[in-house]
């Protein structure tokens, strides 16, 4: 008997090894010669598996994107990246691409989101559609016009930035500018989109701790998204439950990272969202904020303290900006200027671009799904369905737009009209109908905080073991990253900078 169970048990080992070798032929041959894709060029591993796409997000940490340029190198501007996605590396597409709603519906591609933990989210958004019902009410919250009603709670949040800065001066201790603004992003977005708004900038560490500890979350990405699911669902609860605890063990004063329980009225307050709440839940725009949040923390802060790094870099470029501010201060001493006032800045806008422009926005590739239309691209025809990306990082670096793309020179923004394709590729927030919904917002911001840290009788800021690397985008994970060993933008601040 035992001899007959272990021969039936052997026979099912072998039918399942056969099945699954059979399988997994019979799908490398579709993937290699019969999927729709199989006539675009490229590795033939990135068409195979995506195994391919893990082991340089994974094993290379944070490294496709540079893989991706280097294939386009070998294979033209249309290539197939994964097995079913394709990737563009020619600028001129982009506009075509990236397109509203009355143009073309284009859907999401869920895979994106995939590790992150809103794929719950990502899902709702999917189709085009459902996408437009849910955003129409949010996008109203971050209209100009809505924004200026906050202005003032933002710019209190940047003035709170502030004071800490001062109590740095002259005391030759160094100031972790990157924390600092981690800590400002979470308080100014929290205090626009929640009720219970954070408090990171109290931190005496500026959350040092709990920052951290999310910069290499990011790293875990890729590995998450490679665990089918559900198993992947109870890893990422697992890390939420476990980072909760350490997070509570390292904070003194219990300023909380995590987005606060009341959506603010206004985010989502209208009868269109009601609709939305309908269909997809009551938490919808809940969670709406929430990806607001953990998007625009580290885009915004990234940002600015590429700016300050490159300003504190280079002499004449800081003493330029401070001219500018000096002399809108001079014109209005009694009144702080508005995000309105401080746009017509050609200076302090060239700053802004130029770090928006080498910040990238992203490193890793935007992509679109056209569910109803064929796409004709490079005298190619993309198929229905497919998944189709860019990356902004390689259009903000093309260096036959701009020169030397490595350096931080805002003076190509003065008169760039010159060259139209400098507007053309500069694509930090996204275009078309899937844009970044913040970009008003983390505008604002950024105009302000300059404002407030190069105004006359701020304090200037020099570097402490720190360069140009610190700021430098080196790991093109969801957000991206500079050197894993970077202790970030340091600084020491002195007397009167102006």
């Amino acid at each position: 008997m035992d001899f007959l169970n272990n021969l039936l048990l052997s026979n099912i080992a072998n039918c399942l090894i056969l099945g699954l070798t059979g399988y997994n032929i019979a799908l490398l041959i579709y993937r290699l010669w019969l999927s729709p894709l199989s006539r675009f060029p490229g590795s033939p591993l990135a068409k195979a598996t995506f195994w391919y796409e893990f082991y340089y997000d994974w094993v290379k940490p944070g490294q496709y994107y540079h893989r991706i340029h280097e294939m386009h190198k070998i294979y033209g501007p249309i290539i197939r990246i994964t097995p079913n996605e394709l990737h563009i590396s020619d600028p001129s597409c982009y506009a075509k691409l990236f397109v509203t709603g009355a143009v073309r519906k284009s859907d999401s591609y869920p895979g994106y989101a995939d590790g992150t933990g809103f794929e719950d989210y990502a899902a709702m958004i999917h189709t085009h559609d459902d996408h437009r019902s849910i955003r129409a009410p949010a996008q109203q919250y971050f209209s100009v016009s809505s924004l200026g009603q906050i202005e003032i709670q933002v710019v209190n949040c940047i003035k709170t930035l502030c004071q800490r800065l001062e109590g740095y001066r002259d005391i030759n201790k160094p100031f972790n500018m990157s924390y600092a603004l981690l800590a400002l992003s979470t308080d100014t977005i929290s205090t626009v989109l929640y009720e219970e708004p954070t408090n990171a900038l109290a931190e005496p560490n500026f959350n040092k701790s709990w920052f951290k500890m999310r910069k290499q979350g990011m790293g875990v990405i890729p590995l998450l998204a490679s665990i089918p699911w559900p198993a992947r669902a109870s890893v990422i609860q697992l890390l939420e439950l476990i980072s909760s605890y350490i997070q509570s063990w390292h904070q003194s004063s219990g300023a909380m990272l995590q987005p606060p329980k009341g959506v603010k009225e206004g985010f989502g307050a209208t009868d269109r969202a009601e609709t939305s709440r309908k269909q997809f839940g009551q938490d919808i725009y809940k969670r709406g904020a929430q990806l607001v949040q953990e998007s625009g923390i580290y885009h915004l802060s990234h940002t600015l303290h590429t700016i300050i790094t490159h300003l504190a870099l280079n002499d004449d470029l800081c003493q330029a900006l401070r001219n500018e501010l000096k002399t809108i201060a001079e014109h209005s001493p009694e009144s702080p200027s508005s995000w309105q006032d401080l746009q017509k800045l050609p200076y302090l806008d060239a700053c802004i671009k130029e770090g928006l422009r080498m910040a990238t926005g992203s490193q890793k590739r935007s992509t679109r799904v056209f569910p109803n239309t064929m796409v004709s691209i490079k005298g190619r025809t993309v198929p229905k369905g497919t998944p189709v990306s860019m990356s902004t990082y390689w259009m903000h670096m093309d260096p036959e737009v701009y020169v030397d793309p490595h350096k931080f020179r805002p003076n190509r923004w003065l008169g760039f009209q010159q060259n139209e394709l400098i507007a053309e590729y500069f694509v930090p927030f996204g275009k078309g109908s899937r844009n970044c919904i913040g970009k008003n917002f983390a505008q604002m911001v950024m105009y302000h905080t300059l404002q407030e840290l190069y105004r006359p009788g701020a304090p200037s800021m020099q570097l402490f073991e720190t360069d140009g690397n610190d700021v430098v985008p080196t790991h093109g994970y969801l957000f991206p990253l500079p050197s894993l060993d970077s202790e970030g933008v340091r600084l020491l601040v002195h007397g009167d900078g102006a």
